[in-house]
């Protein structure tokens, strides 16, 4: 009633696989590696798509399996590439929230001179935020804004002020607090208009 298909490998007989009668061997194809655990041997009928196995020792040739271990494999490497790229220390311009504490408290024609008493103090706040504090920040009168570029390059959070345009022969001190945004996490170097001003940490 059946065809037996017997093979030897390393020295070890495996079982007997029993196929049909009537099948072409032609259509029969057979391939077989060695595992720590014996010889194994897969045999794919190619009607059907039907796979028998003979081992001796752990059945390892298992196709479905290794194919879920390399999806496994290839998921994880572009999980790793997603973390790297977004971690700390990324490049790129931050988003910054602008208030006007106060008017103009003090007026003068010496720039320098006004600038001398200007205080800078600056924290972390919590979710990825810096606040930044300018006290007495002389700006041209009838300036109608402060606008503020921040942006993270080189494990520094880089902040350029640049008021709009007014009376260049009049200058007036001002208050204002700035909120730096969604700052990726990680230890960095404050420059405000070009000078270091020291370390904060960002989480």
């Amino acid at each position: 009633q059946g065809l037996l298909a017997e093979r030897l490998g390393t020295g070890l007989q495996n079982r007997l696989l029993q196929f049909d009668s009537g099948r072409d061997l032609g259509k029969i194809r057979e391939r077989s590696r060695s595992t720590k655990g014996g010889f194994i041997v897969c045999t794919t009928n190619v009607n059907n798509n039907k796979t028998f196995r003979s081992f001796v020792g752990k059945p390892m040739c298992n196709i479905s399996f290794m194919r879920r271990r390399i999806t496994y494999a290839v998921s994880l490497c572009f999980a790793i590439l997603f973390f790297v790229s977004c971690s700390t220390n990324s490049s790129g311009d931050l988003e910054v929230e602008v208030d006007v504490l106060s008017d103009c408290m003090q007026k003068g024609e010496n720039l320098q001179t006004l600038s001398k008493h200007s205080t800078t103090v600056y924290r972390w706040i919590g979710d990825n935020r810096m606040e930044i504090k300018r006290n007495n920040v002389p700006v041209a009168c009838n300036s109608a804004e402060m606008k503020v570029k921040a942006m993270v390059a080189d494990g520094r959070i880089i902040v350029d002020e640049e008021p709009s345009k007014g009376n260049e022969t009049c200058f007036c001190a001002k208050n204002f607090r700035y909120v730096i945004e969604e700052i990726p996490s990680g230890d960095y170097t404050f420059v405000l208009n070009g000078n270091d001003y020291g370390l904060i940490r960002i989480y």
